[in-house]
């Protein structure tokens, strides 16, 4: 969700509890940064048109799992990770940022400590599904976090802890995580390899879960063929996206292309309603589009190497299973050697793709409208040139659903509605007086990485609320009033 901002006014207000007082948006700018790549390639989507950076650290190991995430106010980069190592905002190795042994696939997933504004889980997966040439390690076959703190090294962020080990049996590469319903909690998702079982872990103030529930849903992941396949674990390895909502999850595989999507509650965190898709061949990397209507997948001729590669679109708009599949339309392909590997949704509203064995490697590719059906989708091939090998990845992260693209200054009314807006707070209660009946319909208190506090509907008629802060940290807040045609928001530093 994307809310009106303007620049057109600032205020300064002096009180015990009050640090700046300004009209700004709700941003949601965690995911305005990314990195990707052995040698430091990066997209910059802070003004909305992603720009090319080289900035980032030349490492030689970010070839798959990269992750990183942003203020979600400001857009400036905290902190980036692939599986060997933790990157902060200067691009250098955070202080204890050397945490594991793996770069998986692009699943490597950064989630916010809920109940605190400064510390975030960097979970990373095992390798293929424990694969046995991997190197004696306590954690060689385990899925496992790091916790990190941005109020360590003077602001820099620091890793605070490492190698804490989640329990549960062998499992695929794939991991993502979507935020909970109440708007403050997170989901912890990944499946299990040669089991058809989705494991789920809650993520709350008190951490991630010390166990994850299980859910034998859909389809049984494994490779069974004899030989290279079955050893290798190929069909570990893959990608797993939730809808921007968090209403869908989807997944596919590497060798054997096991497709499938299934319904996602964000409240309880149940997995159910799976639909397995055809795909011929194998693939690698999938995503939804913004409005969660369409699906694209990554896919290609069976094997390990990229072969006669497609991004294929599937209709999720149809009425059942075989009207989804019949869906299925080719967007792009490639004749011989080439193929599609992750696939992320921007800010933007566009899905970028990664690129494998094409003469334009190092070229990004766009669907600029992946809403829209077909060869409506706008699909542009060689869209960016990042001018430095982005190799199998691109960011991974929690999905927002918002589209920096719908909202231009210009298209705000002329009049100023915010202006009518009275905010006080006293004694750690926030009053809000505002100055015409059905401005607003809602009221929100978020911490600066976006997590809500507080949510209250706003009853037609009522020009005026007020809020308890009382059980609230000591830092710095944004409270916001939102409405059909004004939104507005208070910056506010709560002391003790």
């Amino acid at each position: 969700m994307y809310i009106w901002s303007t620049m057109k006014s600032t205020r300064f207000v002096l009180t015990a509890f009050l640090l700046i007082w300004t009209r700004v948006s709700i941003a949601q700018m965690q995911d305005s940064n990314w990195y990707f790549g052995v040698e430091g390639a990066g997209l910059d989507f802070n003004q909305c048109s992603p720009q090319v950076v080289q900035d980032g650290l030349p490492d030689h190991v970010t070839f798959e799992g990269a992750t990183s995430i942003s203020d979600p106010s400001t857009g400036e980069l905290l902190f980036y990770a692939n599986g060997w190592n933790i990157y902060n905002r200067e691009r250098q190795l955070m202080s204890n940022g050397s945490v594991g042994i793996t770069n998986s696939l692009a699943q490597i997933v950064i989630v916010p400590w809920p109940g605190t504004l400064t510390k975030y889980f960097v979970v990373m997966p095992e390798l293929q599904g424990g694969i046995e040439w991997m190197p004696a390690h306590q954690i060689a076959y385990k899925l496992h976090y790091a916790i990190v703190d941005m109020a360590l090294d003077g602001g820099a962020g620091g890793v605070e802890s490492k190698y804490h080990i989640l329990p549960q049996a062998t499992h695929c590469e794939f991991i993502t995580a979507v935020r909970n319903s109440n708007q403050v909690d997170f989901w912890l998702i990944g499946h299990e390899f040669n089991s058809n079982r989705f494991f789920v872990y809650s993520v709350t103030e008190l951490g991630i879960a010390a166990v994850p529930t299980f859910y034998p849903v859909g389809p049984f992941v494994s490779t069974p063929q004899a030989g290279t396949p079955n050893s290798s674990h190929f069909d570990a390895v893959g990608s797993m996206r939730a809808n921007s909502r968090g209403t869908h999850l989807a997944f596919t595989t590497m060798y054997n292309a096991i497709t499938c999507v299934v319904d996602f509650d964000p409240t309880t965190g149940v997995v159910s309603a799976p639909m397995e898709l055809d795909i011929d061949g194998s693939s690698y990397g999938v995503s939804f589009s913004n409005d969660g209507s369409k699906l694209y997948v990554g896919a290609r001729d069976q094997g390990t190497d990229f072969i006669h590669g497609r991004l294929l679109q599937f209709d999720l708009d149809g009425e059942d299973q075989v009207a989804v599949q019949a869906s299925m339309t080719s967007i792009h392909s490639y004749p011989g050697s080439g193929g599609y590997v992750t696939l992320k949704l921007g800010p933007d509203g566009g899905l970028y793709v990664a690129k494998t064995g094409t003469p334009t490697d190092e070229y990004v590719a766009v669907v600029n409208e992946p809403d829209q059906l077909g060869p409506l989708c706008g699909y542009v091939e060689d869209y960016l040139y990042v001018g430095l090998s982005g190799s199998w990845s691109l960011d991974n992260s929690i999905e927002y659903g918002h589209d920096c693209r719908t909202v231009q200054l210009e298209e705000l009314p002329s009049h100023d509605p915010c202006d009518q807006v009275e905010i006080s707070i006293a004694n750690r209660t926030a009053q809000l007086k505002w100055g015409a009946t059905n401005m607003f319909d809602q009221i929100e208190l978020r911490s600066l990485d976006g997590r809500i506090s507080h949510g209250l509907s706003i009853s037609t008629g009522q020009r005026e609320a007020r809020i308890s802060l009382a059980a609230e940290a000591v830092g710095i807040y944004m409270l916001s009033l939102r409405g059909p045609t004004c939104n507005y928001t208070q910056k506010v530093l709560l002391s003790k």
